[in-house]
C-alpha cells in the first residue's frame, strides 16, 4: 500500500486475558484473526489501539504488551464510573490520535473504527478535518439489543450516543460492513464493502471428511456452542430436544452467559442433555468434528441481525457435519446448498428440523458438507478477506 499508516481502533486484548475475564470471546476471537491476517501483510505498517472497557486491567513495560506473537498494542485507559469514564476514555483516544497522526505524518494516515460510539466518531472526524486522515467504521455489531442497565437514564444515554454515532457515519470515508443490511439499516450513501468471516488455517488442516454411518450409530450428539443468551434461541433449543423423546439423541452444550444457571439446571434434570461450559476453541473444534448435527437458533427478529454474522457458523461449517439453522437476514443464499433450515423458530420447529437431519439420506448429508467446507475454505480464507479490505480502503 506504499508510504501508508493504518492505525485499528477497536476493543482487541490478548486471548488469555479474554478467557481469564471471562469476556465475549466470538468478537474478540473475530477481532484477533482479521488483525493476525492484516499484520502478516502489513507489519509494522499497521498500529492497533484498544479501546475496550474492562476493569483492573493495566498495561506495563512488563505485561499484557502484546496482542499476539510479536504484536504491541497500546491500551487506552479510563476510569470505572458510568459516562465519565466515557468521557475519559474518549479525551485520552483524541490525544493518542493526535500523536499518531503527528508521528506519522509523512504516511497516507487511514483508521478503521471498530463500530460506532458518539465520541469515537467525534474523535475520528476531527482527526480527519485537521489532519486530512482517511476514516472507516467496521460495523459488525449493535448494542441496542443488549443495552440493560435499570436506570432508565444512563440507558437513555447509551441509546444516544450510539443512535448519534450512527448517524455520524455519513461523514466517514468508508464502512466494512459483515451484512448488506447495515448499510439500508442506517441510511448511508457513502462507499462500502461487504466482508466476512474468516477461518484459522490450523481448523482447516485437521478438517476431515468423512461419511458418517448415521444409521448405524446408536447414539445422535446434538451441538450448540455460543452465548448462552435469549437472542440465541437456547430455550427453544432445550425445549425442542425434549420433545423428541428418544433415548438415542444427547443434546451438548458449550458456552457461558445469562442463561447458564437455566441450562444447569436442566442438565441435572436430564441425563440426555449435557452442559460443558467454556472450552478452549481449538478443543472445540475436536468436539464439533465428533457431533452429528451442529445448531445455530440464532433469532431472526432480533434488530442485531441487520448488523451482524454469527461466526460460529463458519466453524460449524468447517467441521464437516450437518449444520441446522435459523434463516436470518445476512445468510447468503449460496449457503443453502449446505445448510439445513429451521422452518420456524421455536421448540416444534428446532424438534421438526432435527428430525428431518437424521431421516436424510447420509450420502446426501454428506455431500451436503463436503460442499459446505468447500465453499469455506475457497471464500473465508483470512488472506482474502483482509486483501479486500485493504483494497477497499486504498481505492476510497
Amino acid at each position: 500500500m506504499g508510504k501508508t499508516k493504518l492505525l485499528f481502533c477497536g476493543n482487541a486484548l490478548p486471548m488469555e486475558i479474554v478467557k481469564t475475564m471471562n469476556l465475549s470471546v466470538a468478537g474478540k476471537k473475530y477481532e484477533i484473526e482479521l488483525l493476525n491476517a492484516m499484520n502478516m501483510k502489513l507489519g509494522s505498517s499497521l498500529e492497533i489501539v484498544s479501546l475496550a472497557f474492562i476493569n483492573n486491567f493495566e498495561q506495563t513495560k512488563e505485561k499484557n504488551l502484546y496482542l499476539f506473537k510479536d504484536k504491541k498494542f497500546h491500551y487506552i485507559p479510563s476510569t470505572h464510573y458510568p459516562v465519565i469514564r466515557d468521557f475519559l476514555k474518549n479525551i485520552n483516544f483524541f490525544i493518542y490520535l493526535l500523536k499518531w497522526c503527528r508521528d506519522n505524518s509523512t504516511y497516507q494516515q487511514n483508521i478503521i473504527l471498530l463500530n460506532s460510539s458518539l465520541g469515537k466518531c467525534l474523535c475520528l472526524m476531527l482527526i480527519k478535518i485537521i489532519y486530512k486522515t482517511q476514516i472507516f467504521s467496521l460495523t459488525i455489531d449493535t448494542p441496542f439489543p443488549n443495552i440493560k442497565s435499570n436506570n432508565l437514564i444512563y440507558k437513555a444515554y447509551l441509546y444516544i450516543i450510539f443512535k448519534v454515532g450512527h448517524k455520524l457515519l455519513k461523514y466517514f470515508d468508508g464502512i466494512i460492513v459483515l451484512n448488506c443490511n447495515v448499510i439500508s439499516a442506517l441510511n448511508l450513501k457513502i462507499p462500502f464493502i461487504i466482508s466476512r468471516v474468516g477461518y484459522k488455517k490450523e481448523q482447516s488442516d485437521k478438517t476431515l471428511i468423512y461419511k458418517k454411518q448415521f444409521n448405524k450409530i446408536k447414539v445422535k450428539k446434538i451441538f450448540f456452542a455460543g452465548t448462552l443468551i435469549k437472542y440465541n434461541g437456547i430455550v427453544e433449543i432445550i425445549e425442542g430436544f425434549l420433545l423428541l423423546n428418544n433415548m438415542n439423541y444427547e443434546l451438548h452444550l458449550y458456552g457461558y452467559g445469562d442463561l447458564e444457571s437455566y441450562v444447569k439446571e436442566i442438565a441435572k434434570k436430564n441425563e440426555k442433555i449435557f452442559f460443558h461450559g467454556m472450552v478452549d476453541n481449538d478443543l472445540l473444534f475436536d468436539y464439533m468434528q465428533g457431533a452429528d448435527l451442529l445448531i445455530n437458533a440464532r433469532k431472526t427478529d432480533n434488530l442485531a441481525n441487520d448488523f451482524g454474522f454469527p461466526s460460529k457458523l463458519i466453524e460449524y461449517m468447517l467441521s464437516g457435519n450437518p449444520v441446522l439453522t435459523t434463516h436470518f437476514k445476512s445468510l447468503p443464499y449460496e449457503y443453502l446448498d449446505f445448510l439445513h433450515i429451521i422452518e420456524t423458530e421455536d421448540a416444534l420447529g428446532i424438534k421438526l428440523g432435527i428430525e428431518k437431519v437424521f431421516n436424510t439420506d447420509p450420502n446426501i448429508l454428506n455431500s451436503m458438507s463436503t460442499k459446505g467446507v468447500d465453499f469455506i475454505k475457497e471464500n473465508n480464507n483470512w488472506n482474502c478477506i483482509t486483501s479486500e479490505i485493504l483494497e477497499f480502503i486504498k481505492t476510497v
